[in-house]
Parts: C-alpha cells; structure tokens; sequence
C-alpha cells in the first residue's frame, strides 16, 4: 500500500524521469545511426566527385535524389563542371574525368568515387551501402593492390586467369577481376592509381580532335575504349551484377557528335 501510495504522491516526478529515459534512448539511437551512417557504404569513401554540365540541372536533380537514397554525406560531394566540346563529346568527356581525378590529386584523397551525371541505382540503396563496404574490407584484406571498382559495366569480359569470384554474402552479390569492361558511369579510383589513369587520359585527350571524331563517326581514343590497357595488366573489379546503370536520359555532350 505504501508503495501504491507512494506512486500516486509522485506520478508526475515519475512520469517526467521516464520521458527522459525516453529521450535519451531516442537520442542515443539517432547518434549511433548517424555514427553509423558516417562510416558505412559511400560515406567510408574520402569524396564522391560528380560531372555535371552546368545547363544539365535535370541531371543534377536526378543524381542528387540517388545520392540521397544512399543517405550520403553530402559535405563529401562535389561537382566538376562538365566540358562541353560540340563536335567531340568524348574529348569533352575525358577532360572532365581529368578534372576530376585532378582533383583527387590536390585534395590528398584516398579513395574516391567519380560520377557521371546520369548515373542511377539498380538495387536498393542499403543493399548498394553494404556491397561497398563489405568489398573495400575484402579488398583491402585479401587483394590490397586492387586499384578500381567499376559499380557500373558494359561489354565486359572477366579475367579467367585470376581470382574471379569474391563473395560479399550479400544478395547473391560477388565481385569479379575484371580483363575489360567499358562505361565510366561510376567507379572507386584509389589515390595511388591516379596518375596511371591520368597519364592513359592525357594521351587520349592529346589524340582527339575538337572538329570531329576520330574514325568514321566513331572515337577510337574514347576513355572508356581506351583504358582497357590499363585493365588488362592491373587490378579492377566489378560485379557479377551491376549497382549502377546510365540512366535513358539524352546527353548534350554527344547529341552533336555522332550526327
């Protein structure tokens, strides 16, 4: 009876100690998934570059909205402006992917993911968080000279003479050494192999015209045709199931140079 009695002399003190407890739960909570969120996924990477042509703020939107569903830090995102070169798209294309790891350069980042606008999610956002962080722990764990992850592919071909099948336990989701693959949608670039890229870059670029393509309405030093050099002699990996895809979204910077 005391104890009853006790309760009802003090409903309100009690009542007023529970909400905090409750509080503090809910704050601790929201802390912890913050911490969570911030060293998970896209968010353990150093920064997210995108390439964006300034008058292309629809494709702008659209990534933004799947950089979100990611729940990205977006201190970590930046922009590099897409360069525009009418008759040439591939030449302005592999300026702006120079842009970019240029950037990676003067920032000192680790590991970086560079974007081309038009780069949508093909899983679900928590699944695409948990496929990157498991592979950077078992890259960096079984396979550290790995240089690139390709989360989006075409026309590729798997390296039969390597490991070719690294499980991630995650959707049926496996990682691949890929021999070649085309499509510069999204990739993890990791510092040390900047330059590699860079150099392959610069003679491409060095190698197009402004006024036309190479080759009979083809471009023979396009980036993505071009870095299979790279991929055949060292260490990028893929997915047996692409994370990401170009979004069916027209593009400026082709739309004059196949016509």
């Amino acid at each position: 009876m005391n104890y009853l009695k006790y309760i009802k002399n003090n409903v309100e003190i009690i009542i007023f100690f529970i909400l905090v407890i409750v509080l503090a739960i809910l704050i601790l909570r929201r802390s912890w998934e913050e911490f969570y969120n911030e060293q998970h996924g896209i968010n353990r990477l150093d920064a997210i570059i995108y390439i964006n042509l300034e008058n292309r703020t629809d494709r702008k939107e659209l990534l933004m909205k799947e950089l979100e569903k990611l729940k990205t830090n977006m201190s970590k995102v930046y922009k590099v402006s897409g360069v525009y070169i009418p008759k040439n798209g591939h030449k302005g294309c592999i300026q702006s992917h120079i842009l970019a790891l240029n950037m990676i350069k003067l920032n000192k980042w680790k590991r970086v993911l560079i974007l081309e606008d038009d780069a949508e999610l093909v899983i679900e956002p928590e699944k695409i968080n948990d496929i990157i962080n498991k592979s950077l722990e078992e890259l960096d764990l079984k396979h550290p000279e790995w240089n690139v992850i390709m989360l989006a592919t075409a026309n590729k071909i798997l390296d039969d003479k390597k490991v070719t099948n690294i499980p991630l336990d995650i959707d049926n989701i496996n990682l691949q050494k890929l021999k070649m693959a085309t499509t510069a949608s999204a990739y993890i670039v990791k510092d040390s192999y900047v330059d590699s890229i860079l150099d392959l870059f610069d003679t491409c670029n060095n190698n197009m015209e402004h006024h036309k393509l190479t080759d009979n309405n083809f471009e023979i030093w396009a980036l993505d045709q071009k870095w299979s050099e790279l991929q055949i002699k060292d260490n990028w990996f893929c997915y047996n199931k692409d994370l990401v895809q170009q979004r069916n979204i027209w593009s400026t910077t082709m739309s004059e140079s196949h016509t």
